[in-house]
């Protein structure tokens, strides 16, 4: 920098942004819950919580063989719930899985 300061190198980007991103479109085959303030989603009469990150957006939860659901933010597999919503289990590192979402409708 050679003494000068890191703000006198900032430029504008001449991209331009959105105000606000688009919805996320999940498929038809997971089930889609807007997150409330709190960080909680209502599933099976519960009240479970997930994270207050994602208040006011939606997430899309997809059934397992085993009843169990996986809890979806777009493409990142966050954790899993319980079949009655009773529990959910976040994951230590939240798992990309595009896959999910190459036929999103």
């Amino acid at each position: 920098l050679k003494g000068a300061t890191p703000a006198s190198f900032y430029r504008r980007s001449k991209r331009r942004f959105p105000r606000q991103l688009p919805e996320i479109a999940y498929p038809t085959s997971f089930s889609i819950r807007r997150v409330k303030r709190t960080g909680e989603i209502h599933w099976c009469g519960n009240r479970v919580f997930i994270t207050e990150v994602l208040a006011h957006d939606a997430v899309g939860l997809l059934e397992l063989p085993d009843g169990t659901w996986d809890v979806y933010f777009g493409p990142m597999n966050l954790g899993l719930m319980s079949r009655d919503g009773d529990a959910y289990v976040p994951r230590e590192t939240p798992m990309w899985s595009p896959g999910q979402f190459a036929n999103a409708s």
